[in-house]
């Protein structure tokens, strides 16, 4: 009878990414059962050695029978940001996942694995007159109307004052939806295809992120970026290959958090009270830009 290990993943794209990562730790941890994959996006999990099957939590058709019922399975299925490690926000959300799940961390971190065609289509995606500096300024969806999640967001003010400085060193590309802020004199990149942005990812000369998708993928494909931190930790979500700049020190005071019950902060941005700083200017401008400047 063959054996089956069951991971989901549920939650956003970065999720999944960082999901990557527990799946070859739970091969390792069982490298004679086949590692099964339920996802909001399976395109991530695509041509990874680890993983037998990977399908949407949408449509998995036939899934209870042909992969639990009778079956010699085990289920990896908790929840990592209800774990003592993620709550507690003293160790990475990739040992938080093991461990709750009971699966031994060996360091392990997230994985992309594209197609050469995947590569070779990127690189025909931009002809562009200067280095791509690839940024992500404003991560994940809206939330109830408000395109501007401050607890994770550059200021909209500040990225602006970035991107005029470099705009003449580079092209600039904004990965970005529909919804999202869109900034003056950049590219607006929208892609259907979550691969094709992490191909075109291997064609940018230097990459600006927030706690999103991007900086996940980027380390994901060994690129060293430059990633802002509003709130969140790059401790429990970032990676060391990064450079990592936290807001001004001097700027946090504290705020009476009413509505604060398993984290700090809401996660979206959407309490305006929870705003932490006296001021919109929350990073050093001229920090993130030298930073750009000097990734290797």
């Amino acid at each position: 009878m063959e054996k089956y290990c069951i991971i989901d993943c549920n939650g956003g794209l970065g999720k999944s990414i960082i999901g990557t990562a527990v799946c070859e730790a739970a091969k390792k941890n069982y490298p004679d059962r086949k590692i099964l994959v339920l996802t909001g996006y399976p395109a991530v999990f695509l041509n990874n050695p680890h993983v037998y099957r990977v399908l949407p939590h949408s449509a998995a058709p036939y899934f209870y029978e042909d992969y639990i019922k009778d079956k010699d399975v085990i289920f990896l299925c908790q929840e990592p940001y209800k774990s003592h490690g993620y709550l507690a926000q003293n160790q990475h959300l990739i040992k938080s996942w093991c461990d709750c799940v009971g699966i031994i961390f060996q360091n392990e971190t997230p994985r992309l694995y594209l197609t050469p065609l995947e590569i070779d289509n990127a690189r025909s995606k931009f002809n562009l007159p200067k280095p791509m500096l690839l940024i992500q300024p404003f991560g994940g969806a809206t939330n109830q109307g408000h395109k501007y999640s401050w607890n994770r967001d550059i200021p909209p003010h500040q990225i602006q004052k970035i991107a005029n400085h470099l705009q003449s060193k580079y092209s600039i590309v904004q990965i970005c939806h529909k919804d999202q802020i869109k900034l003056d004199n950049v590219i607006h990149y929208t892609a259907s295809n979550i691969r094709e942005i992490f191909a075109v990812m291997l064609f940018s000369k230097n990459r600006l992120f927030v706690d999103s998708f991007g900086q996940h993928a980027a380390a994901a494909m060994s690129l060293p970026s430059t990633v802002c931190w509003v709130t969140n930790k790059p401790e429990v979500f970032g990676y060391k290959i990064h450079n990592n700049i936290l807001p001004f020190a001097s700027l946090i005071k504290h705020i009476t958090k009413i509505d604060g019950v398993l984290a700090e902060y809401d996660f979206g941005g959407i309490r305006l009270s929870d705003y932490p700083f006296p001021t919109m200017d929350v990073f050093n401008t001229d920090n993130i830009i030298q930073s750009i400047y000097t990734q290797l």
